[in-house]
């Protein structure tokens, strides 16, 4: 079991309009069920943002 975190923009966030069940990073955890998924994804944030984001995942303890 692998603690998968996505981090990225908005063409990693499925939970914007318009890109729920279509989106890749809700199909890669729909086809691999057996890992965790945190998603961290989100249109328009800054680097403050995605540093917190960053040590929060570590935190967490994502391996992936």
């Amino acid at each position: 079991m692998q603690k998968v975190a996505f981090i990225g923009d908005s063409m990693a966030s499925y939970i914007q309009d318009h890109q729920n069940i279509n989106h890749w990073s809700y199909l890669l955890a729909q086809k691999y069920p057996q890992h965790i998924y945190r998603n961290y994804a989100k249109g328009g944030a800054g680097p403050d943002y995605f540093q917190w984001a960053l040590l929060d995942a570590k935190i967490w303890g994502a391996t992936v």
